[in-house]
């Protein structure tokens, strides 16, 4: 797997953590975002990219920082 992809399958993996973590659904965090739920399962597989403009807004959504989700530490969980 290349470095650009493996960044986006662990985003996605720590995006469900904290999704999970505040006790919502994957349809209920795409409803909160504007996004098809199968597009925001795109992302949290690491299927889709998620853009980096709309990192802010999904941290938002999850009640985090956008450092949260993509640093090393994080990522490497």
């Amino acid at each position: 797997m290349d470095e650009s992809r493996e960044f986006y399958v662990a985003l996605g993996r720590r995006m469900a953590a904290l999704r999970a973590a505040q006790g919502l659904s994957q349809a209920e965090l795409a409803q909160a975002l504007r996004l098809k739920q199968t597009t925001y399962s795109g992302y949290e597989s690491g299927a889709r990219r998620l853009p980096l403009d709309k990192l802010p807004e999904v941290c938002r959504a999850l009640g985090t920082t956008p450092g949260a989700p993509v640093s090393y530490t994080h990522l490497r969980a």
